[in-house]
């Protein structure tokens, strides 16, 4: 499955955006490829993550099948704002 998708810039300097142009506006675009992952043991441990409470009443209302871990493979990221859209963009390997 190929996949681009747009975020906002809040973790922009990781991937070497500048703190001026973060959360200013700022978007970050990847592209990759993406894998779903069969691994129960992970599933479980995503599920029963005390940071992932939200996730119990999926299991508790029986919805916890709808949960799908994905893989991000090949990915990059490029950063970009409105006043930058037509300069020549840094792209980083993820």
């Amino acid at each position: 499955m190929r996949c681009g998708f747009g975020s906002s810039a809040h973790f922009a300097n990781k991937w070497g955006g500048s703190a001026k142009s973060q959360g200013n506006g700022s978007q970050i675009r990847v592209t990759g490829v993406l894998e779903q992952v069969q691994d129960e043991v992970l599933r479980e441990g995503i599920l029963n993550h005390p940071s992932r409470k939200f996730l119990q009443a999926w299991k508790a209302n029986g919805i916890d099948s709808q949960l799908q871990i994905l893989r991000l493979k090949k990915g990059a990221s490029v950063e970009w704002t409105m006043e930058t859209n037509f300069d020549e963009k840094l792209t980083v390997q993820l």
